[in-house]
């Protein structure tokens, strides 16, 4: 799973990354942040999913807020900064 802050859904350079890794066979599912509580939000769902990776893209808040979710979900789940 793929979670990035919401400016970067105009980001072309992301958009053709996601599309490389998609051609090349990952399964890789995108969510964007919004507002304050989506990446606690979106990381409880990539988990509740079976998601067991988790990439994160965007500045220090989207990145402390998901790394803060990934701790207080007591996981295993591995982080990946962009």
């Amino acid at each position: 799973m793929l979670i990035l802050h919401g400016k970067q859904s105009l980001n072309e350079d992301v958009r053709d990354a996601v599309a490389d890794k998609r051609k090349q066979g990952w399964e890789l599912d995108v969510r964007l942040t919004w507002e304050a509580g989506d990446a606690q939000r979106l990381v409880n769902e990539a988990l509740a999913a079976g998601h067991r990776h988790i990439v994160a893209g965007g500045g220090d808040g989207t990145l402390r807020d998901i790394a803060e979710a990934l701790a207080l979900a007591e996981t295993k789940a591995s982080l990946t900064i962009l």
